[in-house]
This record gives structure tokens, C-alpha cells and sequence, in this order.
């Protein structure tokens, strides 16, 4: 009889030692597995038309009580277009301005700027892939924490915080100009987490402090949940003072899986990952 207990116990030891640990890689594929990508869901190419109301306030900012510039401005025929291409990344596209107001362009243009990752978020061991990364546990949370493999690289630490669901509790980015961390919400659709509401607390490296909200409503085209609006609030936390916003972004006429003009991803496309999707104080539109 000890003979045969003892004998239980070596099999057990050694059915413990060749099991084999989790490896990082595989961790982040069980995350990714529990988060509604667009792109898994069959998405391969996305444009859409978008509209800001936002832009008119800050035609009337700009113009300043002047009223024939107003005017001008208001009769402007602004189009924003958005575009995301597996493989090309994303882009927005703004025409209707003359040449004497490519500032105000560019102006506008910062409205949207870092917006494009919420649309199509990267998939977290994309993201990890230019990282080293580790696992552990901080009671009753999961943590999984990467260096980035070129030292010199500004986005040099990202780490995840996760309940046992697998749901992403907080993001955490250390980039050598700012630390922030993120707060995400999310709704189950087709049993999977769709991003909702986002917080994010940034501070600069020269003390500054910078707060956004962001939320998100979603529409079903082609048997995909893509994004419907985007309204976003900027605002610097040193001074108490609202930088940008409410803003709000109107996604409309989604083309799902059509052709896409090369030439339009040559310019400016955003690749992804991105250190952080949320904004930063370069997206400031006073």
C-alpha cells in the first residue's frame, strides 16, 4: 500500500512538471480572443464620410466677431473622409480649403488626429510584439508588462492590468516625453468585449498634467460592428482648463471591403500600433 501511494505521488509530481507554463504570447492571443476587432470579424478595407459640428466652433473662434470672414468660412464645402486598409493603415482625408487657409486645415485636421486606433484597434500582441514581455499576478489581477526590445525606442514600457475574465482594466504607457494610464469600459457583443469609454490621465515630463474622456457608439454594417460616433473631452488638469472639446466625430455612408485608391494611404497614413491612442497635448485645438 506505500508502495502504491508513493507511487501516486511521483505520477502527480510528474504530470505537474510537464505541464507547460503559459507562454506570454499565448496569454495575449486568450486576451485578444475576448476583444471585438473589426478586422478578425472579416473587415478588410473601411472608408466612411465624417462630419464634426465641432468645426463651425472653431470657425468661430478663428474668425473672431469677423463677420465677412465667417461668412467665407461657413460657405466652405469641407468633406472629411476616412479610410483604413489592412496592411496600409488608416488615414483621414480633409478637402474644401483654399490655399490661403491651409493653417486652419491643419487645425482642423488635429481635431481627429490619434482618433484612428479607436476605430480599428490594434490587437494587443501586435502592440506586444515590439516588447519583451512578462506575467504576473498582483492579487486577484493579472498583470502583463513589456519592455521595448530597442532601448532607444520613446515607447520604451507598456503594461496591461486584467481581471480574471480576461477584461483589460487599465493600459499603461511610459514613453520617454509622458507616462499615462488608461481606464477602459467596454459592452459584450457575440460574446466578446466592444470598447465603449475610455479615461486616460497623462502627465508630461515637465509636470503637466492632461485628463480625456472618450466614448463610443457603434453600428452594424456587413455583419460588423464599426464605429458610429466618437466624442472625445481634452482637458489640461494643471490649469483646470477644457483644451479641446466636447467634440464629436459622426461616422456615416460606411463602405465595408471596397476598393481602396492606393495613392491615398502614401500620404500621411497612420500605421499602427501607435504608442497611445488617447490624446496628447499636440492635439490641443484652442
Amino acid at each position: 500500500m506505500k508502495k502504491a501511494w508513493c507511487f501516486l505521488v511521483l505520477l502527480l509530481l510528474s504530470a505537474g512538471l510537464s505541464c507547460k507554463r503559459e507562454s506570454p504570447e499565448e496569454f495575449l492571443s486568450r486576451v485578444d480572443a475576448r476583444i471585438y476587432y473589426p478586422q478578425i470579424h472579416g473587415l478588410k478595407s473601411l472608408s466612411a464620410e465624417v462630419e464634426s459640428p465641432y468645426i463651425r466652433t472653431m470657425f468661430e473662434r478663428v474668425s473672431q466677431d469677423d463677420e465677412e470672414l465667417l461668412k467665407r468660412l461657413n460657405q466652405l464645402e469641407i468633406r472629411i473622409n476616412y479610410y483604413w486598409q489592412e496592411s496600409r493603415g488608416s488615414r483621414f482625408v480633409i478637402t474644401g480649403f483654399p490655399g490661403d487657409l491651409k493653417s486652419l486645415e491643419g487645425s482642423v485636421k488635429q481635431v481627429f488626429d490619434g482618433t484612428e486606433v479607436l476605430i480599428n484597434p490594434t490587437p494587443e500582441r501586435v502592440t506586444f510584439s515590439q516588447f519583451l514581455p512578462e506575467l504576473s499576478r498582483e492579487d486577484d489581477k493579472l498583470l502583463i508588462t513589456g519592455v521595448n526590445k530597442d532601448p532607444m525606442k520613446p515607447f520604451f514600457k507598456y503594461s496591461l492590468t486584467l481581471d480574471s475574465d480576461l477584461r483589460i482594466l487599465s493600459r499603461r504607457y511610459y514613453t520617454t516625453s509622458y507616462t499615462s494610464i488608461t481606464f477602459p469600459a467596454y459592452i459584450v457583443k457575440e460574446g466578446q468585449f466592444l470598447l465603449t469609454y475610455l479615461k486616460t490621465d497623462q502627465e508630461m515630463k515637465g509636470g503637466e498634467i492632461y485628463s480625456s474622456e472618450v466614448k463610443l457608439e457603434y453600428t452594424k454594417e456587413n455583419g460588423i460592428f464599426l464605429v458610429k460616433t466618437i466624442e472625445y473631452l481634452f482637458v489640461d488638469k494643471t490649469l483646470a482648463k477644457t483644451m479641446v472639446g466636447p467634440v464629436k466625430l459622426i461616422f456615416h455612408n460606411h463602405r465595408v471591403n471596397k476598393r481602396i485608391d492606393p495613392q491615398i494611404f502614401k500620404k500621411s497614413a497612420t500605421r499602427h500600433p501607435s504608442p497611445a491612442p488617447e490624446m496628447s497635448p499636440s492635439s490641443s485645438v484652442e
